[in-house]
């Protein structure tokens, strides 16, 4: 298909969609693809570039925010109510803060790690 067929084709497409006369059409259709910049088009590229905005992005690394630990004092009841019973029987190794209880029993080690489910 040619350019003539193609610009043709396109006019009669604008006079049967858009209700147009054929002047009308062919006014639209050379608005359309034509590379003439118009007054007014240009005025309003002018006015946004000078309100254009750079948005850049400064990367910095977050700081890093200190959070207080909050104790568990239940977990930490329970803990020390398993380590007395563990404790009659084998050597304690370690306690982890009020969650886990290292031990070992006839030369293998164990923990015991005290966890707190939430309530649904």
């Amino acid at each position: 298909m040619t350019k003539a067929e193609k610009r043709e084709e396109t006019i009669v497409r604008f006079m049967n969609k858009l209700d147009l006369t054929r002047e009308e059409a062919e006014q639209l259709f050379e608005d359309d693809n034509s590379t003439v910049i118009l007054p007014e088009v240009k005025a309003i590229e002018e006015k946004a570039k000078e309100c254009k905005r750079r948005y850049e992005h400064k990367f910095e690394p977050r700081k890093p925010v200190k959070r207080e630990r909050k104790v568990d004092e239940d977990k930490k009841e329970l803990l020390t109510i398993i380590e007395r019973a563990i404790s009659n029987v084998c050597s304690i190794e370690e306690i982890v803060n009020e969650t886990e209880i290292k031990f070992s029993y006839n030369g293998n080690s164990y923990s015991i790690k005290m966890t707190k489910h939430r309530n649904k």
